[in-house]
């Protein structure tokens, strides 16, 4: 099974030390997506200031960037 590193960047980097087991890029993109609005909810203080949750494949690649905040968030939920 593939895996995928969740990262919070923003102009600064939070680095996820681990990597996470997911069936394939859209299960990581879901997760990604849950991740971002769990982070929303918990710190409100994210909604501002361009954080993402941002996924990487074990190669370092980046395939998917689910931003944090109020627009990207009520996209994502409807």
């Amino acid at each position: 099974m593939p895996r995928y590193r969740f990262n919070l960047e923003d102009h600064r980097f939070v680095a996820d030390r681990g990597l996470h087991e997911c069936a394939d890029e859209l299960d990581a993109q879901a997760l990604a997506d849950e991740i971002a609005d769990r982070l929303a909810q918990a710190e409100p203080h994210l909604l501002e200031g361009g954080h993402a949750i941002v996924v990487r494949d074990e190669h370092n690649r980046q395939i998917y960037r689910a931003e944090i905040d109020r627009i990207s968030i009520a996209r994502r939920r409807n």
